[in-house]
């Protein structure tokens, strides 16, 4: 499945991917194009933020075992205390690349170009994501995947490099031949400088990010498949101050 949300920084921030999903790359010269609009709330002391956003994307094996990918986002609306303000525009584009070394791991590093809009991306700051998944088949019905990564940022305007490291576990159930439910937990733990969604970065390390998530997946026909799933991610700072996202995904994906 899709991944929607971004832990720390460039993996909060936008409806991008880290990595397309957590299971072995797809076959030699095969590609799926997405089509996904996300709608996020955001709570935090007395702020409440509304963002609504799309994207589009596309991965391609270009040889065995090689998958590359693109994400390019786009925030549509933003909200804070139901006023809309002028926080939209185009995200940071992602670049992405898996190698599957094993039949079981695949290892892969994500980039974040900072060509983004200014009123919700840093200027200058580039991200990266670096790590390892695994994942492993139990029967034709049930999928485990799992990864463990490291994410950070450069320096930019404001003088902050963010770094956290990152885990995902998640569990596929193919009740049929067209229907696939599914349920993870994303986790993120700060070890520096951790920025949070866009408003907020905080210094020290220390600060966790977890965020259960379900959802299915619909194949319309060998080409088309449908993507719907929700997440509910909860941060809590080092003063213990607890911030909560609750996001709505909805996406097309083509087989070709």
């Amino acid at each position: 499945m899709i991944r929607k949300i971004f832990l720390a920084s460039a993996l909060v921030a936008s409806s991008a991917f880290a990595t397309w999903d957590l299971f072995p790359v797809l076959a030699n010269h095969k590609g799926q194009a997405k089509v996904a609009a996300a709608l996020q709330t955001y709570e935090y002391m007395r702020h409440d933020f509304g963002v609504f956003g799309t994207a589009a994307s596309a991965r391609y094996t270009v040889i065995p075992k090689l998958e590359l990918a693109l994400d390019v986002p786009y925030r549509i609306m933003t909200q804070d205390n139901g006023r809309e303000e002028n926080i939209d525009g185009l995200g940071n584009i992602g670049l992405s690349s898996r190698y599957q070394f094993l039949s079981s791991m695949n290892a892969f590093v994500d980039m974040f170009i900072p060509v983004g809009d200014e009123s919700y991306n840093e200027k200058g700051a580039w991200g990266f994501n670096v790590g390892a998944q695994y994942s492993v088949e139990f029967s034709q019905m049930l999928n485990f995947g799992s990864e463990l990564g490291i994410n950070f940022e450069t320096k930019g305007d404001d003088h902050e490099a963010p770094v956290s490291v990152f885990g995902a576990a998640e569990i596929d159930f193919r009740l049929s031949p067209q229907f696939t439910p599914y349920f993870g937990t994303n986790l993120a733990v700060g070890i520096g400088a951790f920025k949070h969604y866009e408003f907020l970065t905080s210094l020290g390390g220390g600060e966790v990010y977890i965020e259960p998530y379900f959802g299915g997946t619909y194949d319309i026909n060998h080409h088309v498949s449908l993507d719907v799933s929700a997440s509910f991610g909860n941060w809590i700072n080092a003063d213990n101050k607890p911030s909560v996202i609750t996001t709505a995904s909805l996406a097309l994906l083509f087989n070709f």
